[in-house]
């Protein structure tokens, strides 16, 4: 392919994720439209019980496998706090996750609640598309040099009509409310004792070396931290996993786990600015590339790139994406944008985009795909053979069962699916971040 720009649209990635899925022949092992309904572990066997619905025919299957692999995501299910006296607003309250179009609120005032990325992109968008004003709201402020038009101040406390209260005293009349307050973990196939204590940090306490749940380490989880890097990552913890599942990776004693949790929980209670929490979970990379072995760190470590975008964002909060970053791989320099963020007002078809970069073809315009139960059988293992009895009995063992759905999946309870399978882990590092101590918090 071709250098596209360093902050590419949304299409993008997932073109890039349908190409390599394709590339590598994934899809036949993925099922679409599966919902995982419940995981059980049977220590008798030693192994896992699943149970899946077809969505479309609605049968119910229940298959063994030595391994389970979580890998849904944590940006599905949105968190939403009390605040006093909301229930009188009058004017439209909605969580980022239903944020879709920043035109819509031109010539209103607006609120966002919310001390992270979410917050920080949401504001830029509605001033850029002509909200009269754009209020901030969270506990520990980002700090930018924000434009006229963007505010930032403490805390709300509480709502009384059109007009929100805030922990100085202040008070605002707005007309919109946004919640960039973040999502929920939501595992609702695994029973309690299998469920991570997973929070939106660097560093999850039930995980060894972020990825083996320490009460059963034949359950692996992907992608539950706070996300610096992304994709690099994903593709790291799922190498040390096959590792695991091969034999080729001895999961420690319990208290070996804990041991080596605790060494890194301490490193993150230093951090102190935004730059620390990249270089801890640079270090938990290049930690996770020695176990696996893929090759020298430099091809995977993206660390000067991520201070050099921070700190382009605090020198010029409305002009950071239109930079360029050289690749770490070949060194080639990321071509500009089709056109500065800010005269940036449509987001082209990803062909058009392409197209207006000289670049190659999409991989295809086939629409996103559902969730996905993707399990890698056994040789003996004929998914033909799958029963359509309610709760059969299982198939013969297959090693792995991986439990995700791709980026963007939306589900609605007037329409679609029961919210059972998350959202993947996001294509960038849009969520999951803070400034400062205040990181990961609202």
């Amino acid at each position: 392919g071709k250098s596209i720009p360093s902050s590419p649209p949304r299409a993008a990635i997932a073109d890039y994720l349908k190409g390599r899925a394709k590339k590598y022949d994934l899809t036949d092992n993925i099922r679409c439209k599966t919902e995982v309904t419940s995981v059980t572990w049977d220590d008798s066997a030693r192994r896992f019980e699943l149970c899946t619905k077809n969505w479309e025919t609605g049968v119910l299957t229940r298959e063994d496998f030595h391994f389970v692999i979580v890998a849904n995501g944590h940006f599905t299910v949105p968190h939403v706090p009390k605040f006093a006296g909301i229930e009188t607003f009058p004017g439209e309250v909605l969580h980022s996750k239903d944020f879709r179009d920043a035109r819509r609120f031109a010539g209103k005032r607006v609120l966002a609640i919310g001390g992270s990325l979410s917050a920080e992109d949401i504001a830029l968008q509605c001033h850029k598309f002509g909200a009269t004003s754009v209020t901030i709201t969270n506990r520990h402020p980002m700090g930018y040099r924000w434009p006229a038009g963007i505010s930032e101040v403490p805390l709300l406390t509480r709502v009384s009509a059109h007009t929100v209260h805030f922990l100085d005293g202040t008070q605002e009349d707005v007309d919109v409310i946004v919640l960039c307050t973040g999502y929920e973990y939501s595992f609702p196939f695994l029973p309690a004792e299998l469920q991570t204590n997973a929070k939106n940090t660097l560093v999850i306490e039930d995980l060894y070396k972020g990825i083996f749940f320490i009460e059963r380490p034949e359950l692996m989880y992907l992608g539950m931290q706070n996300q610096v890097y992304t994709f690099i990552m994903f593709d790291l913890q799922a190498m040390l996993a096959r590792l695991a599942v091969s034999n080729k990776f001895v999961v420690p004693t319990k208290q070996h786990m804990v041991e080596d949790i605790d060494v890194w929980i301490q490193k993150q209670d230093k951090l102190d600015v935004v730059k620390d929490w990249h270089a801890l979970q640079t270090e938990y990379l290049k930690e996770l590339n020695s176990l696996v072995m893929l090759g020298d760190d430099k091809n995977i470590l993206c660390l000067q790139m991520f201070d050099q975008a921070e700190d382009d964002k605090v020198k010029d909060i409305l002009q950071f994406r239109n930079g360029s970053f050289a690749s770490i791989l070949n060194g080639e320099q990321g071509v500009n944008p089709p056109a500065p963020w800010l005269q940036s007002t449509e987001e082209l078809p990803l062909q058009e985009y392409l197209e207006s970069l000289g670049s190659v073809d999409c991989t295809s315009d086939e629409p996103p795909l559902d969730s996905v139960l993707v399990t890698f059988p056994a040789k003996e293992h004929d998914l033909a053979e799958v029963s359509t009895q309610a709760c059969p009995q299982p198939l013969p063992p297959a090693p792995v069962a991986a439990i995700l759905a791709p980026p963007d999946h939306v589900t609605s309870a007037e329409t679609d699916p029961p919210d059972v399978l998350a959202q993947s882990s996001q294509s960038s590092s849009r969520k999951g971040k803070a400034k400062g101590k205040a990181r990961g918090k609202k």
